[in-house]
């Protein structure tokens, strides 16, 4: 199919979705480009995860900042926590924890995730681990699966006490199945991004 021939909106969003799962990320841009122009804030945050990662295209953090910081203003949690993500690519990690907050104040699963890794982890912000569990336990709660295991690993390590090891280990072995039916081929899947 010609990109001249394509009409609509969602002809070219079809065609576009075909060319990116077949890994012709180079055909798929301009087409995801030109839709982004259009106002759609999933196309402006795919366009900037492509620029972000490379997909296709040498890495370029300026043209992906660009495309999250519209899809942000578009309140789309994604974009905004792909916003964060630019951000921390390039340091700031004080616009990245606020980007990470607003995007987890919509219920994002992911952003939750990552902020509970960085309370976690207590290097740009201080050590919380009571926050990182309750962040953790949330996101793990919306389905997010490696919210799920690190929860677990949470519990099997007595962060909770020790009544709550069970579970952990609970959380732990079934993590597989959970994944299979969740993520069902789909890797990309919101429930699995970190």
């Amino acid at each position: 199919m010609k990109n001249s021939k394509l009409n609509s909106m969602d002809e070219k969003l079809e065609y576009a979705s075909k060319l990116y799962k077949a890994k012709k990320y180079e055909k798929a841009l301009p087409l995801y480009v030109s839709l982004a122009e259009e106002g759609l804030t999933d196309c402006q945050t795919l366009v900037c995860y492509m620029y972000m990662k490379g997909e296709g295209i040498p890495i370029d953090l300026k043209k992906a900042f660009y495309w999250c910081k519209k899809a942000a203003a578009s309140n789309n949690p994604e974009g905004r926590f792909y916003l964060g993500k630019v951000y921390a690519k390039e340091g700031d990690w004080n616009e990245t924890i606020q980007c990470y907050k607003e995007a987890a104040m919509q219920n994002y699963s992911p952003a939750i995730y990552c902020l509970a890794r960085i309370y976690y982890l207590g290097k740009v912000v201080a050590q919380d681990k009571n926050k990182a569990l309750k962040m953790m336990e949330k996101a793990c709660s919306m389905g997010h699966l490696v919210a799920r295991r690190e929860y677990g690993k949470m519990l099997i390590l007595g962060q909770e006490g020790i009544l709550a090891i069970p579970k952990g280990i609970f959380l732990i072995i079934t993590l597989p199945f959970v994944a299979f039916r969740t993520v069902k081929g789909n890797l990309d899947s919101e429930k699995a991004r970190i």
